[in-house]
C-alpha cells in the first residue's frame, strides 16, 4: 500500500500537505505518519478541525471553493528534508444516470475531484521548485478512474482526468 510505501522509506524529516484531514482515508493518513514518523510536520486542509497535535497544523477550507482555493498558503520547507503533497480530498458527487444530474452540483464536484487537485499541484511545484529538499506529490485515485461504473459517470471522470494529468506531470519531470 501508499502507507507501506512510506513508512519503510529512510528516515527523513518530512513535511507533509494532506487535503481532507478531518475524516476517512486523510484522516487516517495524517494519524498514521504522525505515529510513526517523529520528525515529521503534517499540515492539513479540511473543512472540520481537526486536532492531532502539535506537530498538526489545521486550516480550514472548503476545496470546492475557488475563493478558498486561492487563498490557500504553503508552509515552509525550512528544516524539513522532503515535502510531500497528499491529494486526497474527493467527492463521489451525485450517483444518478447522466442526464439527470445537477449541473451546480456537477460543477462543484469536478471542482473539488478535478480543478482543485490540478490548481493544487500546479502551485506545490511551482512554490517548493526552488527549495533544497526533495518533493514528491501522492494522488489519491480510485480503479474507477479506469473501469465505468454506471451512475458514477463524475467521479470516474474525475479521477480519470486526475490520472492524465499526474502522468503527464511525471513524464515532464523525467524529461
Amino acid at each position: 500500500t501508499i502507507f507501506d510505501h512510506l513508512i519503510f522509506m529512510e528516515k527523513t524529516k518530512r513535511l507533509y500537505m494532506i487535503t481532507g484531514t478531518s475524516s476517512g482515508l486523510g484522516e487516517a493518513f495524517a494519524d498514521l505518519v504522525l505515529s510513526h514518523e517523529p520528525e515529521c510536520h503534517v499540515f492539513g486542509w479540511s473543512r472540520r478541525s481537526k486536532n492531532f497535535g502539535e506537530r498538526y497544523t489545521n486550516q480550514s477550507v472548503d476545496l470546492s471553493s475557488h475563493e478558498q482555493l486561492g487563498n490557500l498558503e504553503w508552509p515552509s520547507a525550512k528544516g524539513f528534508e522532503e515535502v510531500v503533497f497528499v491529494s486526497n480530498a474527493a467527492t463521489i458527487g451525485e450517483v444518478k444516470p447522466i442526464g439527470t444530474l445537477d449541473s451546480k452540483q456537477l460543477e462543484s464536484d469536478l471542482f473539488l475531484n478535478t480543478t482543485a487537485p490540478l490548481m493544487l499541484m500546479n502551485s506545490f511545484y511551482e512554490f517548493y521548485q526552488g527549495e533544497n529538499c526533495s518533493k514528491q506529490i501522492l494522488n489519491i485515485s480510485s480503479g474507477a478512474a479506469n473501469y465505468a461504473i454506471g451512475s458514477w459517470s463524475m467521479y470516474c471522470g474525475s479521477k480519470a482526468a486526475l490520472n492524465a494529468f499526474s502522468e503527464v506531470f511525471d513524464q515532464e519531470l523525467r524529461s
